[in-house]
């Protein structure tokens, strides 16, 4: 059984390559996918969907920049862990103020965003 089998995992990101790339890795690790690629369709799937255990956000939605998305999620459930998964680090300090937010940039080596996932999911037992 693969670290991230089971957990549910809603992935924010307007690139659509890349929300099937994160749907089909994914689903080989036995997770649950959820797939949005606006900010205000995240954050009504996560309203939406009971036990989503993890998020992996895209910075730059066409909609809505991804701290609002951030912001807006953590007034839903504080505790929820996030991966930020950008080209851009400009709010890196900004994000760095949130508990169990980490940031990862794109490109990314796919088993270095896996780690990062685990590493966050299992946040509360390292820190």
């Amino acid at each position: 059984m693969g670290e991230l089998t089971g957990l549910k995992i809603l992935v924010i990101e307007d690139m659509q390559e890349l929300l099937i790339f994160h749907r089909r890795w994914l689903g080989i690790e036995k997770a649950e996918f959820y797939g949005s690629m606006t900010g205000a369709d995240g954050i009504k799937t996560f309203q939406e969907t009971p036990g989503i255990q993890l998020i992996l956000l895209d910075m730059l939605l066409p909609d809505m920049h991804g701290m609002e998305v951030l912001k807006q999620i953590r007034s839903i459930n504080p505790d929820i862990p996030v991966v930020v998964c950008s080209g851009f680090n400009d709010t890196m300090d900004e994000l760095m103020r949130f508990p169990k937010v980490r940031f990862i940039g794109k490109p990314f080596i796919l088993p270095e965003l896996k780690k990062l996932l685990i590493d966050t999911i299992n946040i509360d037992s390292i820190e």
